[in-house]
């Protein structure tokens, strides 16, 4: 979802050719080890350049993978506060965060994600992207907000108010793991039928922990 928005917002500049080729060892590193050496390099090297947004967005993908979350979202906020209309990247932060234990990052998450559905609702897209593209990459932003108000919710022991954000998020462009968080709570709340039918989504998704979750629910 990050790399797609970028398509939707005017590329920051690159001062020199050299800059930009920094840049590039950045966004094509193969592995998120050799992304993040040469983003350390590239903000050593250029700490006042426009494309340290994306850098960081970079960071914050790299780290995900490692799976440093911590360090994932530290990369994420210092992204935000270079560019802080990237709706994408507030969204895809507040799932993030909202994977917290304590409410302090419930706070933080609940707050990137209600502005970013603010943002976005304001947003428009530029002529060149057609409806259909812009219909999925709002759809994905959507799906990642209101997953992280339904862990918001349910982190506060609201259940009800956890299932309907979560079934906004399906209504949109959610992943698997939504599909598994939403099945267990309808399972917790007697939709046994319902929570089967989302087990079945989330087992067919790409990510090898929620279906292996989602899985072990239909042999039950």
């Amino acid at each position: 979802m990050l790399a797609a928005w970028m398509q939707f917002t005017p590329p920051p500049q690159a001062r020199t050719p050299e800059e930009y080729d920094a840049y590039l060892d950045v966004a094509e590193a193969a592995a998120p080890g050799e992304a993040l050496d040469a983003a350390k390099r590239f903000q050593r090297e250029y700490p006042k350049s426009e494309l340290r947004s994306r850098v960081l967005e970079h960071c914050l993908e790299a780290y995900r993978k490692t799976g440093d979350r911590q360090r994932a979202i530290t990369a994420g906020e210092a992204s935000l506060e270079a560019n802080p209309h990237n709706v994408a990247l507030r969204a895809t932060l507040s799932a993030l965060i909202a994977n917290g234990a304590d409410e302090g990052e419930r706070i933080r998450a609940e707050a990137h994600a209600r502005r970013a559905l603010d943002e976005l609702s304001r947003f428009r897209p530029p002529r060149s992207i057609s409806p259909a593209d812009w219909r999925r990459m709002e759809g994905g932003i959507r799906a990642a907000a209101h997953s992280a108000l339904g862990l918001v919710a349910f982190g506060r022991d609201r259940t009800a108010e956890a299932i309907g954000e979560f079934e906004q998020a399906v209504r949109h462009n959610a992943d698997a793991a939504v599909y598994y968080r939403l099945g267990k709570l309808y399972q917790l709340t007697g939709r046994k039928a319902e929570a089967m039918a989302l087990f079945r989504r989330a087992a067919g998704g790409g990510e090898p922990l929620v279906r292996a979750l989602a899985e072990k629910e239909l042999e039950r």
